[in-house]
């Protein structure tokens, strides 16, 4: 499985047992260079909860 930025090493989805649904229609993943390697066939639903606030400019 090939991660990019928006995509989760599965791995990490074992290792903290986070559930995982299949989507009804995969997507093929199209990265910046061109390049298309990857199909998304699951998603997450995660909520992410930060101890400090962020810093810089975003």
């Amino acid at each position: 499985m090939s991660t990019s930025p928006n995509t989760f090493d599965l791995s990490i989805i074992k290792k903290y047992a986070i559930p995982v649904s299949p989507i009804s229609l995969p997507v093929l993943l199209h990265f910046f260079d061109g390049s298309t390697n990857a199909v998304i066939s699951q998603e997450v639903d995660l909520s992410l909860h930060f101890s400090h606030p962020p810093q810089g400019t975003y």
